[in-house]
């Protein structure tokens, strides 16, 4: 079974999920300081699979399948 983090990170972001390896792998959410947020899949520490990117007002930016970090 993966492991469940908290990561903060020196910008001020942070993640919240399965953590495998030293790396976000998985399922999680990561918070920006901006307020917008990711919420899904994540593998090699980045946005992989389904997920969802939210605004910092709530709205959904892209809800869909990623790779690489970047909507697919």
């Amino acid at each position: 079974m993966d492991d469940i983090v908290t990561k903060y990170y020196s910008n001020g972001n942070r993640y919240v999920g399965e953590f495998k390896n030293n790396k976000a792998d998985g399922i999680g959410s990561y918070y920006f300081n901006s307020g917008d947020k990711y919420v899904g899949k994540f593998k090699n520490d980045g946005p992989n699979g389904m997920g969802t990117a939210y605004k910092s007002d709530g709205s959904i930016y892209y809800k869909g399948e990623w790779k690489n970090g970047k909507p697919k």
